[in-house]
């Protein structure tokens, strides 16, 4: 099993936005699955800001691929961290490090 976890911290440039769609996460797993990583069982990235708490966690739930997500080797939840309501269609409090 292989677990990823990214943490990145600082400051947006003139309040520009970090946030990633469910779909900018999907594109992320995917990429690293196809780089050779089919083992992954989670992958998670945080970006700690000044002001706020963005990122995402996604951790697979099934290793038989599903038709709902044809990305994704296998079947995987996403739970976005902080995202702001125009980024995904729920917003999901950051947890605090």
């Amino acid at each position: 099993m292989l677990h990823i976890r990214l943490f990145l911290w600082g400051d947006a440039p003139d309040g520009s936005k970090v946030s990633w769609s469910r779909s900018e996460f999907a594109q992320m797993i995917q990429a690293v699955q196809k780089s050779g990583a089919t083992e992954l069982w989670s992958f998670e990235l945080r970006v700690d800001l000044v002001d706020r708490h963005e990122g995402c966690q996604a951790m697979r739930i099934g290793w038989l691929d599903v038709p709902w997500q044809p990305e994704f080797r296998g079947e995987w939840r996403l739970e976005p961290l902080g995202a702001s309501p125009e980024t995904s269609g729920t917003a999901v409090p950051a947890l605090s490090a």
